[in-house]
């Protein structure tokens, strides 16, 4: 594990600058050959932090305030626009924000792409070097911080201030269950091609979508569709809407 509490990794004074030494550095970029993203001191491990689903998380952080809890989010990338702390303690200098999903929004759905739940910050050497590592890493491994990568975090409330929450990873590990982007493609065009009546097309659509290791809720609501898709344009069904 790699040391990245604030005391070790220092308060940079310029942007994505770090007091942190390069063997840390070095042990950092080793870590993340292997999908470790150990990125904070108050990493707990085992099964011993509260699990929050962050739809929870996101609607009332507060009530977790200088609390360490686990959560699942599905990543939507780093912010580029500039932004401010607003007296949490952290800022561009510091840290990458990055704007996340909950875990059980359905992106194949308009207004859940659409709708971000928040923002998780990363230490700012952490975010470059374990994405280096990915690049480097066999070609299994992916980067952490990519769109539509399933993560179990580890993170913690530093504060409340202007009506936000501001949450540090501690730690990040890309779960088994992922949610891609061919998934959401293939989701969106099956249902749109539902609507248009094109149900043999529909359910190719759904079928593929249905291919990636998809953990259950998410599962769930597309084999509804793809059954439901089956049945309505089975030869059966036209002949009863036909009369």
């Amino acid at each position: 594990m790699v040391d990245l509490s604030p005391g070790h990794l220092g308060h940079p004074q310029g942007p994505y600058e770090a007091t942190m030494e390069m063997s840390s550095l070095a042990l950092l970029l080793a870590s993340s050959l292997f999908g470790i993203y150990e990125v904070g001191a108050q990493s707990v491990p085992g099964p011993a932090l509260e699990l929050v689903a962050f739809e929870e998380l996101a609607a009332a952080p507060e009530l977790w305030l200088g609390s360490t809890v686990e959560t699942i989010v599905q990543v939507r990338g780093a912010v580029s626009e500039p932004w401010e702390g607003f007296l949490s303690g952290l800022s561009p200098r510091t840290h990458i924000a990055l704007e996340v999903w909950g875990d059980r929004q359905q992106l194949w759905e308009a207004e859940a792409y659409a709708a971000t739940l928040g923002r998780l910050h990363i230490p700012a050497p952490v975010f470059f070097v374990t994405a280096l590592g990915a690049a480097l890493a066999p070609r299994e491994a992916s980067n952490p911080w990519r769109k539509h990568t399933r993560l179990r975090v580890q993170v913690h409330v530093e504060a409340y201030t202007a009506g936000r929450g501001w949450l540090t990873v501690v730690r990040a590990e890309p779960t088994a269950e992922q949610v891609p982007e061919g998934t959401v493609l293939h989701a969106i065009r099956g249902l749109a091609l539902e609507v248009e009546g094109a149900y043999s097309l529909a359910a190719s659509e759904l079928e593929k979508a249905l291919l990636a290791p998809l953990p259950d809720h998410q599962r769930a609501p597309l084999f509804a569709a793809l059954e439901r898709v089956r049945e309505t344009g089975s030869p059966s069904a036209r002949r009863s809407g036909g009369g």
